[in-house]
């Protein structure tokens, strides 16, 4: 499955951590690039991010593809917590753990190899979807169009990938994209790179303690 969401999602960042884990000794092929959705319960884009997301599962599980791994902390459609069972607190402590700070929120965060990797990449979303009454096309073309660079780049070296990623965000967004306009205007003060401590998988470890303390 590409995208762990639909599925018990906070269980889905301990299976996600099991495959990161199993990488070396089974050789199962790692997913070019992973990334993170953050968000805290509300309104405004992180409320629309949530509405989205419960909304558009099955459509994000097969946009995703084999290229692309993304993961929420929230449980859309099980009997694990959603996102209206955490604090703001709580998810600006996840978001530390993986090098985001409190301001970027409602953001994606991306990486490549993370038993390898130190590096992420987190794009803000609200640098680029500013407040509105209906999020619903624009959020459905940035994801297609994100898809799209992530395939284009999913057959680079391990160490160039995210770096290219990044700036096909800036550079190669399809002309006909509604985003496009956005990502030029915020790209260069949007996107953040950030180098977490020790690799990418020791950050994700550090989120599922907090998750687990959160939700024993």
């Amino acid at each position: 499955m590409a995208m762990l969401l639909s599925y018990e999602p906070i269980l889905s960042l301990k299976h996600f951590m099991m495959v990161v884990g199993e990488l070396e000794t089974d050789g199962e092929k790692p997913r070019p690039v992973y990334s993170v959705l953050l968000y805290a319960a509300g309104g405004g884009v992180d409320g629309q991010l949530h509405t989205y997301m419960t909304s558009h599962a099955a459509l994000m599980d097969g946009l995703t593809g084999p290229n692309w791994l993304l993961m929420a902390i929230e449980d859309i459609e099980g009997d694990f917590p959603k996102i209206i069972d955490f604090r703001p607190e709580d998810v600006y402590a996840i978001g530390r753990s993986l090098g985001v700070p409190p301001d970027a929120l409602p953001c994606l965060t991306m990486f490549t190899n993370p038993l390898q990797s130190q590096n992420t990449v987190t794009l803000p979303l609200k640098e680029f979807f500013p407040e509105s009454a209906d999020l619903d096309e624009k959020l459905t073309d940035f994801f297609r169009s994100l898809a799209s660079v992530i395939d284009r780049h999913a057959e680079a070296p391990d160490e160039e990938r995210l770096m290219l990623v990044s700036e096909a965000i800036l550079r190669e967004w399809p002309l006909e994209s509604e985003w496009l306009k956005e990502a030029r205007d915020n790209g260069e003060r949007g996107l953040r790179s950030v180098e977490v401590a020790g690799n990418v998988a020791k950050s994700l470890t550090a989120v599922l303690v907090l998750l687990g303390a959160l939700f024993k």
